[in-house]
């Protein structure tokens, strides 16, 4: 309803000139053979759903702590900095590793990014529930580096 009331109470300034610019031929050109590549639509995809579920997860995760287990914000902070960081890491990197010696075995490039989500999924579960903060956060480092596996690939 505010989007509307400023809809039809607010002028819009008159501008000089075209408010859109089209992209120059050069760049259309050079991001033509991405856009048609259906591998690279499904990269974006995928990543932006990983992303999205993992703002929300750590959003969540903040007060989560804080209510379950009492914990203040700086220990959370501190607490999830080394978890996500640390293990976002090790994750990348035991991914590409792992990506790396897969494919020179010939077996699909998927199997990281599969194995690395069915494992964040148990822990993420196991973390959720656990009785104790440093549980919690051990589950959660779990989580992290599965839910990295698949940036060392790609």
């Amino acid at each position: 309803l505010m989007g509307l009331a400023a809809l039809l109470t607010i002028k819009d300034p008159v501008r000089a000139g075209p408010v859109f610019v089209r992209p120059t031929s050069r760049s259309a050109r050079r991001l033509a053979p991405l856009a048609a590549n259906p591998a690279f639509r499904h990269l974006c995809l995928g990543a932006s759903a990983a992303s999205m579920g993992g703002y929300g997860l750590v959003a969540f995760l903040g007060v989560h702590l804080a209510e379950r287990y009492g914990l203040s914000i700086s220990a959370i902070g501190l607490g999830l900095g080394f978890v996500i960081g640390v293990g976002g890491g090790i994750g990348a990197y035991a991914g590409g590793a792992i990506g790396a010696r897969l494919a020179r075995a010939g077996a699909s490039p998927l199997l990281p990014g599969v194995a690395g989500l069915c494992a964040a999924a148990f822990a993420l579960l196991w973390a959720l529930r656990a009785e104790t903060a440093p549980l919690a956060f051990a589950g959660l480092f779990v989580v992290s580096i599965f839910n990295a596996f698949w940036y060392g690939p790609v």
